[in-house]
C-alpha cells in the first residue's frame, strides 16, 4: 500500500488552518477513548468505597 503524500504547493491557506487544528482535535478524542475505560472501573469502585456520585467529582 503505498502512503500518499501532499505536496505544500497544492495545499491553500483554509487547508492549513483545518490540518493545523487536528493535534488538538486528536488529543479530544484520545482523552475521551481513555474516559471511556477509566470511568466504568473507578465509579464502581468508589461506590464500593460508600461514596455516592455526588460525593467525588472530577
Amino acid at each position: 500500500m503505498a502512503i500518499a503524500t501532499i505536496n505544500p504547493a497544492d495545499v491553500d491557506d483554509e487547508q492549513r488552518r483545518r490540518l493545523a487544528k487536528n493535534p488538538g482535535r486528536l488529543t479530544a478524542v484520545a482523552f475521551f477513548t481513555a474516559a471511556l475505560v477509566f470511568f466504568p472501573v473507578i465509579v464502581p469502585f468508589f461506590q464500593s468505597l460508600g461514596l455516592s456520585m455526588t460525593d467525588f467529582s472530577f
